[in-house]
């Protein structure tokens, strides 16, 4: 039967966010005049969301977010791809093999991503991972969650003709990457990168909580892959 294997990035393939902030900072100060620093680290939220959230803590409507809001992206996109040259990112244990099995098995790979298109693309560039992933749904694609893991899984139908009747996986480190999951029918797997205890990704709907995916074998076991 056919597969299709989405993945979150952040925590989940690659860990690396300090240039990735720094693109929210500058897009802020530059298009909306706005100097803060982020007040927490936004694990579960899409870029979108992030945006809205920070720029209306400080006094923006709604209106006057969103009116100036592609402007915003596209600073953040392209301040992201001066800055990446000098993040240091990790790449998590078992990431590269992992894809690999799945490269060399033929297995259809797709992001599900609160970071921007452009965003993902260079972190996953500068870290050598783009080139496994076919589909996905991004944080420029709109700012909820679930929306970006159903049309990763219509990309798929479209592009790669991935059938009706093909089994969907779903692997993140996140609660909103577990319910993402169950929207598109998808068999969840959490990975305990982050901020989540298994208890909380179980919670959320992870069918199967691992450590990390360093393992290779059991996780292709996870996925009926043999």
């Amino acid at each position: 039967m056919a597969k299709l294997v989405l993945f979150d990035i952040d925590y989940t393939l690659v860990v690396g966010i300090q240039a990735h902030a720094q693109a929210f900072l500058r897009a802020y100060k530059t298009i909306y005049g706005v100097e803060t620093q982020h007040e927490r680290i936004y694990h579960n939220f899409t870029d979108l969301q992030i945006i809205h959230f920070e720029l209306k803590r400080h006094g923006l409507s709604e209106t006057e977010v969103t009116s100036k809001l592609p402007q915003c992206l596209e600073f953040m996109a392209r301040e992201y791809k001066k800055l990446v040259a000098e993040e240091k990112f990790t790449v998590l244990p078992g990431v590269p093999e992992l894809l690999t099995a799945l490269s060399q098995r033929k297995i259809l790979m797709g992001l599900v991503t609160g970071n921007l298109k452009d965003i993902a693309k260079a972190k996953l560039e500068k870290t050598g991972l783009w080139h496994h992933f076919g589909v996905g749904g991004f944080g420029s694609d709109g700012a909820e969650r679930n929306k970006l893991a159903q049309l990763a899984v219509e990309r798929a139908r479209t592009d790669y003709k991935f059938p009706a009747d093909g089994e969907v996986f779903s692997i993140g480190d996140a609660p909103a990457d577990m319910e993402a999951g169950k929207v598109v029918g998808a068999k969840t797997i959490g990975i305990t990168t982050s901020v989540y205890s298994p208890e909380q990704l179980k919670v959320a709907g992870a069918d199967v909580v691992l450590e990390n995916l360093a393992d290779t074998k059991r996780v292709l076991q996870e996925l009926g892959i043999v």
